[in-house]
């Protein structure tokens, strides 16, 4: 999705849009007086059947729809933009809430000349937008807002801190000055000149009453789950499970299995201590499955080029290290499927990620977040005291009036990561990305749950398991979802290409990081005497160049398609 509001006489921007619509053969364009707009379809459909991209309207609206919703209303999944415009009529605004899928809209009141534009709410997909003029430009991507925009926006270095504290920006703030990224399930609201982004709205109140029995409580997640993986395979035409040896992706596979009868299953083989081949095959032979491995090897890998690809799907400096390994399971997975089903966000829903304050060492975000010591950045964040939880209490701070704060809360931290990660890499290799586990029905049943049904090692999706395998088969604990790749990079010697990137005398220019430090860095891991503390600093300042050469610099990326170059604004 890609467009304007407000520029409709811009006759320069109008043809851009009409330049970046021949990027896809199938895109769909509308203008009309106040706004204009492009969609992408996906070339031959091969994000999968239920994927849509489609506008409809009446005489006093319009809605622009991308992506897909699985309801029980049929036109809601087979046209979703006509099921829109007939909701928004009834409802008005709360119908552009909690919407059921993974997607993005734009709506359009002719009779107020007023706009309205948002994203779905678990991170899935994205939508950014800045200020040009008198207009507002609003793309699903970070490249082709700025290919609209024709310029590049300067690097926004109050946004600095953040993404080296947390591996990435959180709220609707990015790297880019004067660029922003709609929050998940936030309303963007444009009119008379006025950009008003509100707050997400509150997760719907629970249906029914607190699950205290085991039994039932598993017995009704059975029937959401099983129901939520049945409109998921409407979705796409074939899909494969990106499996591990825990329990969140196995149960997606069983059911899976149980609902159409085949499984096929994609392992990433990693280098240890991270392997997990034999517990996911074991697993996968249990359940009658198909199970396909994908070998992570670095003797081929141009290792700066892939990382290079890596930022630009993700169009920001992400600390996750499975990026790089991942990139090689979405190029196999492609030709298995159009549909990669995913477990992620179980532990959101079934586990006490973030309980009052308490600085567990199990949480997630004992390993999510880490200190950028003094001596490499101009800009440092010092973090308080045992428990890592700045951007947490930034994040209170920004939902404090939340009535369910601490689920919003994990849920802003890991779509940031590791849903928004599955979903963008998906959609880069023109397939989709699943999630059961975010259904509304299953969301609703996890919002119910007592606190004993609750904990890291996830006792109800145990007990859930059980009645699809042998509970012989689970590992006793969480299965960490990390990975090691400057380790990795170290032991295979394929570390220089990093090192020169950051050695260059452009890098130093930039004036982001401190000289002496980081030449001392690089001159630690030259010798081959790093600490090993530093290994996610190492990566995190890599990461971070490539989207500032890229992003910033602008290489690589060409706005016109003309081999112009533009500078940063």
């Amino acid at each position: 999705m890609i467009g304007y509001v407000g520029l409709a006489n811009d006759a320069g921007r109008s043809s851009r849009l009409r330049d970046l619509a021949q990027l896809s053969a199938e895109s769909v364009v509308h203008s009309e007086e106040g706004f204009s707009i492009v969609l992408e379809r996906p070339a031959g459909n091969r994000a999968g059947s239920g994927y849509r991209s489609e506008i409809a309207s009446d005489p006093c609206q319009l809605v622009a729809f991308e992506g897909y919703l699985s309801n029980a209303d049929p036109e809601a999944e087979t046209q979703p933009g006509l099921w829109l415009l007939k909701q928004h009529s009834q409802l008005g605004l709360k119908a552009l809430e909690n919407m059921n899928g993974a997607y993005s809209f734009f709506h359009f009141n002719r009779t107020e000349r007023r706009a309205r534009m948002g994203a779905c709410t678990f991170g899935r997909r994205d939508l950014y937008y800045m200020r040009e003029g008198e207009g507002v430009l609003f793309a699903s991507d970070l490249e082709k807002l700025l290919k609209l925009a024709a310029r590049r926006p300067a690097l926004a270095h109050d946004q600095v801190h953040s993404s080296f504290l947390c591996g990435a920006t959180y709220g609707g703030d990015t790297l880019l000055a004067g660029v922003r990224r709609v929050l998940p399930g936030a309303l963007l609201d444009i009119s008379h000149h006025s950009v008003v982004e509100s707050a997400p709205p509150p997760f719907p109140q629970p249906s029914n009453g607190i699950h205290c029995d085991e039994i039932e409580a598993l017995d009704e997640l059975d029937e959401r789950l099983r129901n939520a993986v049945r409109r998921l395979t409407r979705i796409t035409q074939r899909r494969t499970v990106l499996m591990s040896a825990g329990v969140d992706s196995p149960l997606a596979a069983a059911y899976v299995k149980s609902v159409t009868g085949q499984l096929d299953a994609l392992t990433l083989r990693l280098p240890p201590p991270a392997d997990e081949i034999e517990g996911a095959a074991a697993i996968i032979r249990a359940l009658g499955g198909v199970h396909h491995i994908c070998r992570f090897g670095l003797d081929d890998v141009d290792v700066l080029g892939e990382m290079t690809a890596l930022v630009r799907v993700m169009e920001e400096p992400t600390s996750l290290g499975l990026g790089l390994p991942m990139m090689e399971v979405a190029r196999m997975g492609r030709t298995l499927t159009d549909g990669f089903v995913c477990g992620v966000s179980a532990d959101v829903l079934f586990s006490d990620l973030l309980p009052n304050d308490d600085p567990r060492r199990d949480s997630i975000y004992h390993y999510m977040f880490r200190r950028v010591e003094s001596h490499y950045m101009r800009q440092v964040v010092r973090l308080r005291g045992a428990h890592p939880d700045e951007i947490v209490r930034i994040l209170r701070e920004k939902f404090a009036d939340d009535g369910q704060q601490e689920m919003r809360l994990n849920f802003l931290i890991e779509g940031g990561l590791v849903i928004r990660f599955a979903a963008r890499l998906a959609r880069f290799h023109q397939v989709e990305a699943l999630f059961p586990y975010l259904d509304r029905d299953v969301i609703d049943l996890a919002l119910r749950l007592p606190g004993h049904l609750r904990g890291p090692k996830k006792p109800l999706l145990r007990k859930l398991a059980e009645r699809h395998y042998s509970p012989d088969l689970q590992r006793p604990g969480k299965v960490p979802f990390a990975a090691y790749p400057i380790e990795w990079l170290q032991g295979a010697g394929r570390l220089e290409p990093l090192l020169d990137l950051l050695d260059e005398q452009r890098t130093y220019d930039r004036g982001v990081y401190r000289e002496k430090g980081l030449r001392r860095l690089l001159h630690s891991y030259r010798t081959g005497h790093p600490e090993r503390q530093w290994h996610l600093v190492l990566w995190q300042l890599v990461v971070f160049e490539l989207f500032c050469r890229q992003f910033v610099d602008g290489d690589g990326l060409d706005l016109r398609g003309s081999g112009k170059r533009y500078a940063a604004g």
